[in-house]
């Protein structure tokens, strides 16, 4: 979704159905931007992992600071996200949902990213307010906005979000379960469940359901 919108990738699809050859004066650039992940759990790491061959400055937002992390330049916790935003180029929010997490990212924290930002979520739907996204967008207010997941799936074909042109909208679709490393990924992590089930064994991903997060587990391979 990044590189879509910074290489007006959605722009120039539109053009090939109409035959036209109109190269955007206009972008946003990945190299040396700053990104802000919002929720670094396994799908936050694996974002970074990627961007790190951009060489962002990478912002993990975690519920509780640690003082080093993978690919992370820094880490800071939602209370510093009014500070953290307005910094940011590019916004990720990759959260479970939980209590606290839905709409964190209401009408005030999205006036708090830059003008130019984009701000993408892979998480949950609930982290953003459609409605108050949208009376952004209508402000004019954020770069882009790419989203795998919106409030109520599937979203409404009167959604006004359909019809901003700095809008991407794919449907829950980023967790690529069609592909066959992904079914192999799932079938030997059930695999390894039972085996732990049968040895009376903490599961791997489980969830604590006090905080809606996964439980970390370590087994030796």
């Amino acid at each position: 979704m990044m590189i879509t919108f910074c290489k007006n990738l959605k722009t120039y699809a539109l053009q090939m159905k109409e035959g036209n050859w109109l190269p955007s004066k206009q972008g946003k650039e990945i190299y040396h931007s700053r990104v802000c992940i919002v929720g670094y759990g396994d799908i936050g790491y694996e974002i970074a992992k990627r961007l790190k061959a951009f060489d962002c400055h990478i912002t993990a937002i975690k519920r509780r600071v640690q003082k080093e992390l993978p690919y992370v330049d820094e880490v800071a916790t939602i209370n510093d996200l009014d500070t953290i935003l307005p910094q940011s180029d590019f916004v990720i929010l990759s959260l479970p949902q939980s209590k606290e997490t839905i709409h964190i990212f209401n009408k005030d924290k999205l006036l708090k990213m830059k003008k130019d930002a984009i701000l993408i979520n892979v998480g949950r739907g609930s982290a953003i307010s459609n409605k108050d996204l949208i009376e952004v967008l209508n402000q004019e207010h954020l770069y882009g906005v790419g989203l795998d997941v919106v409030e109520e799936e599937p979203l409404s074909n009167t959604s006004p979000l359909w019809k901003f042109e700095n809008v991407l909208i794919t449907p829950h679709s980023s967790g690529g379960f069609v592909w066959q490393s992904v079914r192999n990924y799932y079938t030997e992590l059930v695999i390894r469940n039972i085996e732990h089930l049968k040895n009376k064994e903490t599961l791997e991903n489980e969830v604590d359901f006090q905080t809606g997060y996964r439980k970390v587990v370590t087994y030796k391979k």
